[in-house]
């Protein structure tokens, strides 16, 4: 209740103050306003009305011609505005408020305020007269904001968000309340630069309110509008650079250019092999969707020069693609951007986006593998390949897709350049396609050039081919078969039937020996163990559980490995040794 009262108290208190204005507005011909009744009559504004104000320096007889130009046009003007007078000491708090400056404010100046907005008389008449007022009035209810071709005309609400954005540079021109002939000069030569307006990464603006400058601390606040300011990116914003050329439509052009580095952008796209410098690189960069992928070169270095050639004709074959920009760097000469992004050998090559990621290029140096990369980045398919039915593989999926998969996971890695890879391509898609969506099994491949999840496998030639059985990631079976399609698609199905494990193990004990011993004995582990001991209408197995330590196993292996090969037609399955 309390809370309440002491609100009822201020909304008193504050009608108290209106009715006071409105009270002087009803008795007399102008009101005089202190602080407290123009703030308050200011907030009470409706959308469609104004305020009009004469500040005087004092009530000499120059502030009474002031007061009686004002009551001449308030007799005209009374019903569509509320028009007043103060003595500007009273009323310091609401100039500072409006920051309102200009010239006459030493002896006295009429001021206009609508929907948050000043705007000062200005005329070289002292004191003007009352029909000029009113024309002026008249002119400043009805006008609207008006752009100029391409350029924008925007308040000071407006002013930060269009201009202050991080992202983007503006080019801003402060305008006289009339479109000056400056501002129509500047329309024309914003058309030459559609591209990064329609990307947003360039704006026009035209801002027409007197405090706007002073707001955003313009180097020089003696401007007198019009003036044109290049308002940069980033921390560039806050330094503004101020246009002190010709008012020429080419000379404009040429001024935005600089300072956008537009042109510099079109020069090195148009480049037969684009080549950055520590001047172009982020302008280039910022008008690309996706990336730029750069080869940091020195001209000494011998692998730059041996992969000269793919990289050119890398830059060459992706033309056509404007999301991305294929590129190089003399890092020794621009050593700021090389310098920025850890170069320390040549080549290297890193993808950067215009947010600044970077991921570093280090697989195979050929055409084709470098080109895999790019389209990957891009989201695309490379032109002419079909649609895999493989999964893909790389370094941070390879633990999801396969380690920690519920699935059994049969992975062929490969190398992009490798022809015994590119001619079981074909049989290795029709596998992916026929057991495509099977809940017991993955098909994938993995370039394991370009990755290094394939590092722990003992990988020494390509195509290597592994089995990860489910439940024993940790032990894979290498794939030593044919590369046919219905043999691998065998292989597979055994795989998942249960059986397949086992004999591959058996086939390659058989081959190989189990500690040193030749003939059908196989070593089990747990996971193997389970499965040959629960096969369907198994007669059985001998198993012998041994220790390498124990000599009397050793004795035995010899003994044991004849007997196996004595019964290896008469068991189901084999004769088996477990550590």
């Amino acid at each position: 209740l309390k809370l309440q009262f002491l609100y009822f108290i201020g909304e008193m208190q504050r009608l108290h103050v209106v009715l006071l204005a409105l009270l002087s507005v009803a008795s007399a011909d102008v009101v005089r306003w202190t602080s407290d009744t123009l703030y308050e009559s200011l907030k009470d504004i409706q959308s469609d009305g104004a305020v009009v104000v004469t500040f005087i320096q004092n009530e000499s007889e120059y502030g009474k011609g002031l007061r009686t130009v004002m009551e001449g046009a308030d007799k005209v003007l009374k019903q569509r505005v509320i028009m007043g007078w103060g003595v500007m000491d009273d009323l310091t708090a609401v100039l500072d408020s409006y920051q309102v400056v200009g010239e006459g404010d030493k002896h006295g100046m009429f001021m206009l305020f609508k929907n948050g907005k000043s705007a000062m008389f200005k005329d070289n008449d002292t004191p003007p007269s009352a029909q000029k007022i009113i024309k002026w009035v008249v002119d400043q209810l009805d006008s609207k904001a008006v752009d100029v071709g391409p350029v924008k005309t925007c308040d000071d609400s407006e002013f930060s968000s269009i201009v202050f954005l991080p992202s983007r540079t503006a080019v801003v021109i402060f305008d006289t309340e009339e479109v000056s002939p400056l501002s129509k000069i500047l329309s024309k030569a914003a058309e030459s630069f559609p591209k990064q307006m329609e990307d947003k990464s360039l704006s026009f603006v035209r801002a027409t309110s007197i405090r706007t400058p002073q707001r955003f601390d313009l180097p020089e606040k003696s401007d007198k509008a019009p003036v044109i300011y290049f308002y940069g990116r980033r921390k560039a914003k806050y330094s503004p650079k101020k246009y002190t050329g010709p008012e020429t439509e080419e000379a404009l052009r040429k001024w935005v250019d600089e300072m956008t580095g537009s042109g510099k952008v079109e020069r090195v796209k148009d480049m037969p092999i684009p080549e950055i410098t520590d001047d172009t690189f982020e302008p280039v960069l910022k008008t690309l969707k996706r990336g730029m992928l750069v080869m940091f070169h020195a001209p000494w270095c011998g692998h730059c020069k041996r992969m000269m050639p793919a990289w050119d004709s890398l830059a060459d074959h992706m033309r056509s693609e404007k999301e991305i920009l294929i590129a190089k760097m003399d890092a020794t000469e621009h050593k700021a951007t090389s310098g920025r992004y850890g170069v320390s050998g040549f080549p290297t090559i890193k993808f950067i986006t215009p947010s600044g990621a970077v991921d570093e290029y280090s697989g195979d140096r050929s055409l084709e593998a470098m080109k895999q990369f790019v389209f990957e980045k891009l989201g695309k398919p490379i032109p002419g390949d079909e649609p895999t039915e493989v999964a893909i593989l790389r370094d941070d999926n390879f633990d999801d897709l396969v380690t920690k998969s519920d699935k059994g996971v049969f992975v062929k890695f490969y190398a992009p350049w490798c022809g015994h890879c590119k001619r079981m391509a074909p049989d290795w898609e029709a596998l992916g396609k026929h057991f495509k969506g099977d809940k017991d099994v993955t098909i994938a491949k993995l370039d394991a050039q370009r990755y290094k999840a394939g590092n722990g496998f003992g990988i020494t030639g390509f195509p290597t081919i592994m089995w990860f059985p489910k439940g024993d990631k940790a032990h894979p079976v290498k794939y030593s078969s044919g590369r046919d399609y219905s043999t691998m698609k065998a292989f597979v199905t055994k795989q998942i039937a249960g059986t397949g494990e086992v004999e591959e193990k058996v086939e390659k004990a058989a081959s190989e020996g189990a500690l040193g011993v030749k003939g059908s004995v196989l070593e089990l582990t747990d996971v193997t163990f389970k499965q040959l001991t629960d096969g369907s209408g198994s007669k059985g197995s001998l198993v012998m559980f041994y220790a390498t330590w124990c000599g009397h196993c050793k004795k035995l292996h010899p003994d044991y490995s004849k007997l196996a090969t004595h019964f290896q037609d008469q068991f189901d399955k084999y004769v088996v040794l477990i550590h």
